[in-house]
């Protein structure tokens, strides 16, 4: 965090742990399962957030490098890896539901 510079940073957890100074830890319901985590995610989160812009980090996907940060990155909803498996999912529903 020290060669970033956020409005806020949020840690959001059901347990009571230890956090770095600068970081808001908020107290969430245990999220169980995937369902839980999308509810959380597209239903919950925007209620905590204050600012235009949030940058969601979590265990497999955060800052390395700010280097390579781009101000093109604010134009986007989403960055992040493509999702190939994905795509393959989505051809397929979209052949069962067109023809």
């Amino acid at each position: 965090m020290e060669l970033c510079n956020f409005h806020s940073v949020l840690f959001f957890t059901h347990e009571e742990i230890q956090i770095n100074p600068g970081v808001e830890w908020v107290n969430i319901n245990q999220i169980n399962d995937i369902q839980a985590y999308n509810r959380f995610i597209l239903k919950d989160l925007a209620a905590h957030i204050s600012t235009d812009f949030a940058l969601l980090i979590q265990w497999d996907g955060y800052i390395l490098d700010t280097q390579y940060w781009r101000s093109d990155f604010m134009d986007y909803d989403y960055i992040g890896a493509r999702w190939h498996w994905q795509l393959q999912w989505l051809i397929r529903l979209m052949v069962v539901h067109f023809f």
